[in-house]
């Protein structure tokens, strides 16, 4: 093989390694639909640990979630909204509102960050010996 020939063969070589990358990977829409479920449940501090509200609500990459329940006596006022952070995080303000039959009451607005398949809780010590917010997301 003589030099103009080594350099016909090598140019196409040298042109392919130069090839610009391929295209990024346009975002899956069905990313932004996709639903992170949060668990949540509010317990007494109290020896029984009884449970006073729990549920899940589902929450998506495009709009907030908000949630809103009662107890069917009234005594008991649990809201909760979340919003989707970069990744799979999710950060929830709570409000929450108990009385008692005594006269008691409990208002209590924490806020929380939880992570894809983790578990966190926040405790405030009140009436009854506190409460016991957990979220669990998954």
């Amino acid at each position: 093989m003589t030099m103009p020939d080594a350099l016909v063969f090598a140019l196409p070589f040298a042109f392919a390694a130069c090839a610009a990358p391929p295209p990024a990977k346009a975002p899956d829409p069905s990313d932004e639909l996709s639903l992170l479920t949060v668990d949540y449940r509010v317990t007494s501090r109290a020896p029984d640990g009884a449970l006073i509200v729990g549920g899940a609500m589902g929450v998506s990459r495009m709009r907030d979630a908000v949630f809103k329940q009662a107890t069917a006596h009234g005594d008991v006022e649990l809201e909760l909204e979340a919003r989707r952070l970069s990744g799979d995080d999710v950060v929830v303000l709570v409000r929450y509102k108990e009385s008692s039959s005594e006269g008691g009451k409990i208002v209590w607005e924490p806020t929380l960050v939880v992570r894809k398949n983790a578990e966190t809780s926040v405790v405030v010590d009140s009436i009854g010996g506190g409460r016991a917010l957990t979220l669990a997301l998954r």
